[in-house]
């Protein structure tokens, strides 16, 4: 076959592909009741208030916020962290897609990303004909043409962390992560160091306030009279509170200090502590006399400081679900911020379900795991282990033993039920969850995400540490990593007598012999974090933070199914029947008929595929004897007959293949290793060829 043929062949199998694709029932959206979101940044502006929602993208109230519409067409990124507005323009920040723009109140929005060299945006000031971007990492960027191309501006700004950006008057200040406060009188062209009286460097925002510059630092707040020449401490009720965003009024200044607001009418010279028993505040606006505060479960306001909340998230359909299980014939969700929702239409209507909380503990609304045994509902919290017997019509709190804990996940046995409390190991109840007590014996690292059991067997997957298997109900746990190259091990399911791990490293790993062996079933997995995974007859689901992938012949080949979802990011899954259920962060609730993806299931043989090829960071880097890098390869061909070079940054060759050698693991993986030694101190390519795939790895040689 000639190259001529071979390319008619790939777009014709490519455009069979779409049209197959297109024949997919899309993913639906299924939020009808499951209102909230992930507030990172809240404005008013006259009489519009704007939203920017992590996983959720834009939202416009023109109402005083009773209700919300969606702003986010052309979105291709929608983590938004800061919002700017000018008149018609509005600027959108996002934590890892940069900067977008809207010339038409949200109806549509363009990439503004020229020049730009770090893509999380955490503050933009739009200052007549000059707009002023602030990134983390990156430092400051400058743009004069409207915002269609920036320039790095970062001479003596010692740290590119940058939170917070403010203009007063000639003066641009930024509040840095770790460098405290910059300032520049030149337009950006250079920044002076600001930190005189500033006790703690990591600054989360700025604000100026009449004629004074206010502070949010992790230690508290401070104000300066001087244009930060020097600074002072306030004193509020709690010293070291870490005051993460700060909004002005007519008369009063509030700070929002994670569940907690203080709030000063007197120019700051007192403050009062107003609690809150609900949310966790992460941005603040007034506007006359009310308080709109941004939250971890969506948007509240106070028309009396602060003293009573209203929910106001009508339209808000941007829930981070975290957790779905099937209970007889309905659904129970738990999200993040907004507890627990129940449906009992196949996810048609959510209904809340969190009474009996405990007030004052906020964390117990961010659910990371449920379960249910014998008719009774467990909950994992952030604080605690809940036990419901109602379907959560009522919930009690089961601590005895367990303490506040982070709760990851829930292993039912026949006699007992145990969770995995995040830093703290393994915990066993034998009463329905009355009592708890420690049961990680033999398990090196405490960070563990998920546990499940199977076959007398149980599994714990750790971060950094692998997978833990005990045969003994909890008493001994040894380590069963064999195989398992990626030892951050999010999510554990067991099927049809096997079990599979999700990776945060982009891997599905399955064992079928008690953890002794596992097989790596994702090479054609891209690298994003597997958060869930699901399994029907030989069908396995694999939600990641790059949509849903899908295989038919255990993992010989995946098929990303992301038409219709308003979020890739997915962090549940759950089959029920012929339907699946996709739990997002920040996009709710989806739903797709699994017949549909079965169906068209793509064979692994009817397509041509590119070679697989990954490389991990080398290390030690720098280095001066030998540099080593994690590769994995399809077994095409073997990668040490492939063509392999390193190469200097002029592009000069510097070392052929007989300095470079590889330690396999197995047909498909291994440490690949230059000998360096001899060679200039300097940044050098490896660059490994292999059949369609190239991969570079960058080092550094001292």
């Amino acid at each position: 076959m000639n190259i001529l043929e071979k390319g008619m062949k790939k777009i014709v199998i490519f455009l069979l592909l779409i049209l197959t694709q297109s024949s997919y029932s899309q993913w639906e959206q299924c939020n009808n009741g499951l209102y909230g979101a992930s507030s990172q940044i809240i404005l008013v502006i006259d009489s519009l208030i704007y939203l920017g929602v992590e996983g959720g993208g834009v939202y416009i109230s023109t109402n005083e916020g009773e209700s919300w519409e969606s702003k986010s067409n052309g979105l291709t990124n929608l983590n938004i962290s800061t919002l700017s507005v000018d008149k018609d323009i509005i600027f959108a920040g996002t934590t890892d897609g940069g900067i977008f723009l809207s010339t038409n109140n949200g109806e549509s929005w363009e990439e503004r990303n020229n020049g730009l060299t770090n893509f999380c945006i955490k503050s933009i000031v739009i200052n007549t004909n000059s707009i002023y971007l602030g990134t983390y990492g990156g430092g400051v960027f400058l743009s004069t043409d409207g915002g269609n191309n920036w320039i790095e501006k970062n001479t003596g700004l010692f740290s590119k962390f940058v939170t917070k950006i403010i203009v007063k008057g000639e003066n641009i200040f930024v509040g840095t992560f770790g460098g405290g406060v910059f300032l520049s009188n030149d337009k950006c062209e250079s920044w002076v160091k600001k930190n005189l009286g500033l006790l703690n460097e990591q600054v989360y925002t700025l604000v100026v306030y009449k004629n004074d510059i206010l502070a949010g630092t992790n230690e508290g707040l401070y104000i300066s009279t001087n244009n930060g020449e020097q600074w002072m401490k306030q004193k509020l009720l709690k010293t070291s509170a870490q005051i993460e965003s700060i909004a002005i009024g007519d008369s009063v200044i509030i700070a929002s200090q994670n569940f907690n607001i203080f709030i000063s009418t007197d120019n700051g010279s007192s403050w009062l502590l107003k609690q809150n028993s609900k949310q966790y505040f992460r941005s603040l606006a007034i506007s006359k006399n009310k308080i709109f505060a941004g939250t971890l479960g969506g948007v509240y306001i106070s028309t009396n400081n602060a003293d009573y909340w209203k929910e106001t998230n009508n339209g808000i359909t941007s829930t981070f679900v975290q957790t779905i299980i099937n209970s007889g014939k309905d659904l129970i969700i738990g999200t993040i911020g907004n507890g627990i929702y129940l449906s009992t239409n196949n996810g048609r209507i959510w209904v809340s379900k969190n009474k009996g909380f405990e007030k004052g503990m906020p964390t117990n609304e961010w659910v990371h795991a449920l379960a249910e045994k014998d008719s009774t509902v467990l909950a994992g919290t952030a604080d605690c282990v809940y036990i419901s017997r109602d379907k959560g019509e009522s919930w009690s709190s089961k601590k005895t033993g367990l303490g506040n804990q982070l709760i990851k996940s829930f292993a039912l046995t026949e006699d007992y039920i145990f969770t995995c409390a995040f830093g703290d190991g393994v915990y066993r109840s034998s009463n329905s969850g009355e009592n708890w007590e420690n049961k990680s014996n033999g398990i090196n690292n405490i960070y563990i995400c998920s546990i499940v059991f199977t076959d007398d067997k149980l599994y714990a997957g750790t971060i950094n540490g692998g997978v833990f298997v005990s045969s003994d109900f909890g008493e001994k746990w040894a380590k069963k990593s064999l195989g398992l190259i990626f030892d951050n091990v999010y999510n554990l399911i067991t099927a049809n007598g096997k079990v599979y791990a999700g990776t945060t490293n982009g891997g599905v790993f399955l064992t079928t012999n008690g953890g002794e062996n596992w097989l790596n079933i994702s090479i054609y997995l891209p690298d994003a974090t597997v958060y869930s995974l699901a399994v029907v007859d030989n069908y396995i689901f694999a939600g990641t933070s790059k949509g849903l992938y899908f295989t038919s012949n255990n993992g010989n080949s995946w098929e990303l199914k992301t038409e219709g979802l308003k979020n890739f990011d997915i962090r549940a899954l759950k089959i029920k029947g012929d339907s699946i259920f996709a739990g997002t962060y920040g996009g709710g609730m989806h739903r797709a008929r699994i017949s549909e993806f079965i169906g068209n299931s793509v064979e692994d043989n009817t397509i041509e595929k590119d070679n697989y090829l990954y490389t991990f960071p080398p290390f030690p880097n720098p280095a001066s004897i030998n540099i080593r890098s994690l590769v994995y390869w399809d077994t095409s061909s073997d990668i040490e007959q492939d063509e392999i070079g390193v190469y200097n940054i002029y592009g000069a060759k510097v070392s052929d293949k007989s300095k470079i050698s590889f330690d396999k693991f197995n047909l498909y993986s291994g440490y690949l290793i230059w000998d360096c030694s001899g060679v200039e101190t300097g940044v050098y390519m490896i660059v490994i060829k292999h059949g369609t795939a190239t991969r570079t790895i960058k080092v550094v040689v001292n």
